[in-house]
């Protein structure tokens, strides 16, 4: 090959290569935009993870975030993460708003205390903090107290931060790989190849059936204290519900508010008879009791999601549908006219 050739093609891959690594480690949106394909997106989180042409199921089309109102202007706080910032459809926050004619605030944080703090948030009785999280978060997020400054900072959190941004890109760089518009149909083609001829499929959505099109998502189908299989004991059990409790109890003697919790169940948790027969682990239940006996509000969705004979969750994506959505407004519409909104 001619030598000129040879160095103007290493030339272009040399700039590739910084490109890709300012890309990832500096998160440049306004390239990534350009080079990003998004079609999967229809298809679902889970779709969008593994690229598998088999479990192509097109979902709702996205519409605009809802956030509602400035925190300090709202009746209804919800603090949640994507289950309530799904934009497939209008969502728990804004179903409230529109239901009972209040303003409502959304905060996709999972720190009540540290967000409230840093906002200077002041005291003001008969309003309401709804807070919601996976299944799979529960042992993650209150394993220990939440504090006002967070799990991270100062001068070591932001060493770490650091330390992730430019060193620790894996999982950027393999998304950078099966969703740039260069490389994304390679990439899934050779997903699909593999998955048909050797039953090959990624860890992050190891569990599937393709009568159905389901899938689950690997951490909900495992045994660390994300998953189906993990045993909590009962000291973890009281253990999360006191740091439930203790939350609940600082939002009303901080700031007046009162306290919902609300859980919402994995969806390996109620789909998981597709594949097998196994004992769940009784997460929810044990926790619903230990909160009970505590005198804290919550939302008990995993009885009602048992019992129903429709879909509830989208086939290839880890959130709920509309229907599942559905369900759960008309428990926190029941909680919130018991007493708490008029």
């Amino acid at each position: 090959m001619n030598s000129k050739w040879l160095k103007g093609i290493l030339y272009i891959l040399g700039l590739v290569s910084i490109a890709i690594f300012l890309i990832t480690t500096f998160d440049v949106q306004p390239i990534k935009k350009l080079i990003i394909s998004d079609q999967y997106e229809q298809y679902g989180e889970l779709t969008d993870i593994n690229r598998i042409a088999d479990f192509k199921v097109k979902l709702p089309p996205k519409r605009a975030e809802y956030f509602g109102v400035p925190v300090k202007q709202a009746e209804v706080i919800c603090f949640g993460d994507s289950y309530f910032n799904h934009v497939r459809f209008v969502n728990v926050p804004e179903s409230i708003s529109n239901i009972f004619d209040v303003p409502v605030s959304f905060i996709k944080e999972e720190n009540p205390v540290a967000y409230l703090n840093a906002n200077q948030y002041k005291s003001d009785v008969g309003k309401v903090l709804i807070y919601e999280t996976t299944e799979r978060l529960i042992a993650h997020r209150f394993s220990k107290p939440f504090t006002p400054k967070g799990k991270k900072g100062g001068i070591k959190g932001k060493i770490k931060k650091w330390n992730t941004a430019i060193f620790d890109k894996e999982m950027d760089y393999k998304y950078l790989l099966k969703s740039s518009i260069f490389t994304e149909w390679i990439y899934a083609k050779i997903a699909t190849f593999k998955f048909r001829k050797f039953e090959y499929i990624t860890s992050q959505t190891p569990l599937y059936d393709l009568d159905s099109k389901m899938l689950f998502l690997g951490p909900t189908t495992g045994n660390t204290n994300k998953g189906f299989y993990y045993q909590h004991s009962k000291a973890e059990i009281n253990l999360y519900a006191d740091n439930i409790q203790r939350l609940a109890q600082k939002m009303k003697d901080d700031y007046g508010l009162d306290f919902i919790f609300l859980p919402i169940p994995s969806k390996y948790t109620i789909y998981h008879t597709i594949l097998n027969e196994d004992a769940y682990n009784e997460l929810l239940p044990q926790l619903y009791a230990a909160l009970k006996t505590r005198g804290i509000r919550y939302i008990n969705l995993y009885d009602p999601y048992m019992q129903s004979k429709e879909l509830l969750y989208h086939p290839t994506d880890s959130h709920w549908n509309e229907k599942g959505k559905d369900v759960c407004v008309n428990l926190v519409v029941k909680e919130l006219k018991d007493g708490l909104l008029n």
